[in-house]
């Protein structure tokens, strides 16, 4: 299809398992990607699938080193218009409700549209591995007390449905993000030395409006 052979360069770049080798590129290249999108957009305007690699492309922006602040924040933006505009025409697709709860947490944004694109991926994609992972971490980046509740419920369940594995690997991933997971899948951040926790800004609590998840 003609369309999927012009987005197929850009895809490269939004597929984290194709671009790991790849050098960061350039905001000439990574404007030339966005042209290459948005005709294939044109080409199939309804197309869940093209408006999620749009979007997908609009939150890799941030990677970019040469793009400006504005055009960051103009990113953010269109990633959330374009994931919801392929959740629209494709509603039962947890990926889409995924990716689209990622653009609101990117774009700091934790209000009625994150929480019902969290809450949706949660409840399509109660058997995909990769949206487990990321709700799980969505969970943890907007760490404790500052969770929804729906979120640490959420949390607490998959971790007393999980094997011994399973529940150690969660708390590896926790503990990555100063979080910590205990023996009820309940989750708290992580206390450190007074000292330590003076040193480090990032080990502060999370503003009241953060949110975050991947198992």
């Amino acid at each position: 299809m003609k369309s999927d052979l012009i987005a197929s360069p850009a895809r490269v770049t939004i597929n984290p398992q194709a671009s790991q080798a790849r050098p960061v590129e350039d905001a000439r290249i990574w404007r030339q990607h966005r042209q290459s999108l948005e005709t294939a957009l044109q080409l199939q305007p309804d197309n869940a699938t093209a408006h999620a690699d749009l979007a997908a492309l609009h939150m890799a922006a941030v990677t970019v080193p040469d793009l400006s602040d504005d055009e960051i924040v103009e990113n953010r933006l269109a990633a959330i218009i374009h994931f919801r505009e392929a959740t629209h025409l494709r509603p039962a697709d947890p990926r889409l409700w995924l990716g689209l709860a990622r653009a609101y947490l990117m774009a700091g944004d934790l209000g009625p549209g994150f929480q019902e694109a969290w809450q949706r991926a949660a409840i399509l994609g109660p058997h995909e591995a990769v949206v487990h992972t990321g709700l799980f971490e969505m969970a943890l980046a907007i760490r404790p007390p500052a969770s929804l509740p729906a979120m640490t419920d959420w949390v607490r369940d998959l971790y007393r449905a999980a094997d011994d594995r399973k529940r150690a690997a969660m708390r590896r991933v926790a503990g990555g993000y100063g979080v910590n997971l205990d023996d009820g899948g309940r989750l708290s951040l992580v206390e450190l030395p007074e000292a330590e926790a003076k040193a480090d800004p990032a080990a502060a609590p999370a503003p009241d409006n953060a949110d975050s998840a991947t198992p």
